[in-house]
């Protein structure tokens, strides 16, 4: 396991981005689409700021559906600060 969060670590790190052009209203303007899309497709969705490393939007069911504490989720989903994008995120679908 420490190999493997070494690994995540070290991709992680190789990321670069310029704060100039980063841009978190974009996902601010698809939160109704995920949402949506977690209810029509009965999916968990999250969304991982790369920038910022921690979670910028979680689907009301993830929780639910993968039985993830969502206290431990909250902690990490933050509101993202302007001058910040999510033009750097990842977005994992887990469909059930």
């Amino acid at each position: 396991m420490e190999a493997l969060q070494r690994e995540y670590e070290k991709l992680l790190n190789a990321q670069r981005f310029d704060p100039r052009e980063l841009d978190y209203s974009v996902l601010e303007r698809h939160i109704s689409q995920l949402t949506l899309l977690s209810q029509v497709s009965n999916s968990g969705i999250t969304v991982f700021d790369m920038y910022t490393r921690r979670h910028a939007f979680a689907s009301y069911n993830f929780a639910e559906l993968f039985q993830y504490d969502l206290e431990s989720i909250a902690t990490a989903v933050s509101t993202p600060t302007t001058g910040r994008s999510c033009t750097a995120t990842a977005l994992l679908v887990f469909a059930t």
